[in-house]
């Protein structure tokens, strides 16, 4: 039976990848398979055997993944807060766009970390999915629409342009989230903002 199906040829499908570093000096190239050497080894032993190789198919490259900070949708959110000193309106945005928010300031009892603030005065907020997320991003929040505070350069990279009307976030800054309440800074995003004069 084996004999019989050596002779009528068998299918091999097994993925292969050939990689040429020099042009062959004859018209064939040698292929070394573990699983070819078998088939070799049975067939000699009475038959004949027929090696089938399809052609590769070509795959899509699939696109690099979205750096954390830059997902369009969020960076579109960030900007569209842009100018807008009012909490109703700030606010409104945040909740359409599904996210939540919570604003923040330094944490007293450990410096680098922050608590979230209800008192509404405060200028960092910080965008979430969820309550349950660990991550959570940095934008100015209603109490300094233009991003006017020297303490930006904390969480950005701030450049300034005459062009921008109150500031534009190209990459958001990024906070880890601890037990709900203590967020500390993962990555530094970019933000460029109009020029201040005071």
């Amino acid at each position: 039976m084996i004999n019989d199906q050596l002779t009528a040829g068998l299918k091999a499908v097994s993925p292969l990848k050939v990689e040429q570093a020099a042009w062959p000096r004859e018209g064939r190239v040698q292929i070394v398979s573990e699983a070819l050497d078998r088939v070799a080894a049975l067939a000699h032993q009475g038959g004949a055997y027929r090696v089938e190789m399809s052609s590769p198919v070509q795959r899509e490259p699939e696109p690099p993944p979205v750096p954390e900070g830059e997902e369009p949708d969020l960076l579109k959110l960030a900007n569209r807060l842009a100018g807008v000193a009012s909490a109703a309106e700030w606010h409104a945005l945040v909740n359409d766009a599904g996210w939540r928010a919570a604003l923040l300031q330094s944490n007293p009892t450990e410096k680098g970390t922050y608590i979230a603030d209800d008192s509404g005065y405060s200028i960092i907020a910080c965008l979430m999915r969820s309550v349950e997320t660990e991550l959570a991003y940095v934008v100015p929040s209603y109490q300094d629409p233009n991003a006017s505070e020297p303490r930006w350069s904390e969480f950005y990279a701030v450049s300034e342009d005459m062009a921008v009307r109150n500031y534009r976030v190209d990459a958001l800054a990024v906070m880890y989230i601890e037990r709900g309440t203590f967020f500390l800074q993962k990555s530094k995003g970019k933000l460029t903002r109009r020029p201040q004069f005071f």
